[in-house]
């Protein structure tokens, strides 16, 4: 007999936050996917509106000499320079002193070869020779809206012995932020983030992490069961190739995911296939947090909302609650269940929503209005929403019950048929085929 396999335990990770500016981040600047000369210039370009019908324009353009800035110069960004840049505070100066190369590949985890130190120096290069196309409705710090757009670079680097634009020389590497995104960082809000999270992450893991951040917190600070995320949004901001057949789609999240539910970040991933508005397959995420991003939450609030996430940990004892209550529970449950999703928290609208459907109805009546709003063609995706499926749920009940009990009706009269005793008509009847049929024996 083999020996079980022992479940492992998940590894702590520290947390330790980095705040970076919220406006931008979403959009990409990197590319992450794809190696070699082949893809280094192609365009990263969003255009459109944006979710209140401002005019949204979003354009990077790569240096042809030195390419796209890639997965190094993705980290270089947010693990060095994002870190110096919160390390300054809320007042972000505009030269900012790296350090040496040597030093910056001793974060980076990367050796002191030649080769390596040749790497970083090109992908700060690419990054700061990078150019941003941008138009923008954007929220200052004090709520005011904002319309920021322009054509420039975000910073220019100068190494050793170079001359800055101060007149001094060089004694490290430094970048100097230009005009428009030093006053950016200086005028909008920041997100927080896990730095400690961040240096173990591979890239496109690292990419993801960033971009549901907000999701994650806004589903556990509101009590929703889980956070959404289109996969198309996902690719258009990571951004990498977007698939259309469900294989294709499962095997290349399946690398990014696999991260995260590792380290406790994700309990677990749903997908919803839907179309989009030009009728192309596409896939809602389903992220239920898991205690890594509990921890994460209860961390970077604060403690604002602890009585709320709190509520997430555990179910409470059965011998806790009142029967109406768990009747109330069991109602919520059957309605997630339904949708594939387990439920980890009730919240006080639901629990009302539900005593008054079992109020109302009674205990069978609304188990099936439940059950039906969740698995509807155009399906409740909250509890609350199963009231504006009432009218049709109950329809359908009267429906089946008919059905069921047409059905029975149909039962009951063929067994009465094959075990009701014969009358003497019958008999009689039945005997005197017998003998027509009979012959003596010769």
């Amino acid at each position: 007999m083999g020996t079980p396999k022992q479940k492992t335990e998940r590894k702590v990770i520290p947390l330790m936050p980095i705040r970076v500016e919220r406006e931008f981040l979403d959009f990409p600047l990197h590319r992450l996917t794809g190696r070699g000369k082949n893809n280094t210039l192609e365009k990263i370009e969003i255009e459109g509106v944006d979710q209140d019908g401002n005019q949204l324009l979003w354009r990077v353009t790569a240096n042809a000499q030195y390419g796209a800035p890639g997965e190094l110069a993705y980290k270089l960004d947010r693990l060095y320079i994002d870190r110096l840049l919160d390390k300054a505070g809320t007042k972000k100066p505009k030269y900012i002193p790296l350090g040496t190369i040597s030093e910056i590949a001793k974060v980076l985890g990367r050796d002191n070869s030649g080769h390596s130190l040749r790497q970083i120096r090109n992908a700060l290069k690419q990054n700061a020779l990078a150019g941003l196309e941008i138009k923008k409705t954007i929220i200052l710090k004090d709520g005011s809206e904002d319309c920021f757009e322009g054509c420039f670079t975000r910073y220019s680097v100068f190494f050793r012995g170079e001359k800055l634009p101060n007149g001094s020389r060089a004694d490290r590497t430094w970048i100097v932020l230009s005009d428009p995104w030093h006053w950016l960082l200086n005028s909008v809000g920041t997100r927080p983030l896990n730095y400690e999270y961040l240096q173990i992450l591979p890239p496109m893991a690292q990419r993801f992490y960033e971009l549901v951040t907000p999701k994650v917190f806004g589903c556990l600070k509101y009590g929703r069961p889980f956070a959404r995320y289109t996969y198309s949004e996902f690719c258009r901001n990571a951004p990498q190739t977007r698939y259309l057949k469900w294989e294709q789609v499962k095997k290349q999240m399946y690398k990014v995911l696999r991260h995260h539910k590792n380290s406790g970040y994700l309990e677990s991933v749903g997908y919803q296939q839907f179309k989009d508005e030009v009728g192309r397959l596409d896939w809602e995420m389903q992220l239920i947090p898991g205690p890594l991003a509990l921890e994460e939450f209860d961390k970077f609030t604060r403690g604002k909302v602890e009585a709320r996430a709190s509520g997430r940990k555990a179910l409470p004892q059965k011998d806790e609650l009142s029967e109406e209550e768990k009747k109330q529970r069991e109602l919520v449950v059957r309605f997630w269940k339904a949708k594939g999703i387990e439920p980890k928290i009730f919240l006080k609208k639901d629990l009302k929503i539900a005593n008054e459907l079992l109020e109302r109805l009674g205990q069978e009546k609304a188990s099936f209005v439940v059950e039906h709003a969740a698995t509807a063609k155009k399906p409740a995706d909250v509890f609350g929403g199963v009231k504006y499926h009432l009218t049709q749920a109950l329809d359908a009940f009267e429906k089946q019950k008919e059905k069921h009990r047409h059905h029975r009706l149909r039962e009951q009269r063929r067994q009465n048929t094959e075990t009701a005793p014969y009358s003497q008509e019958d008999l009689l009847k039945n005997l005197e085929r017998f003998k027509l049929k009979w012959r003596p024996p010769d």
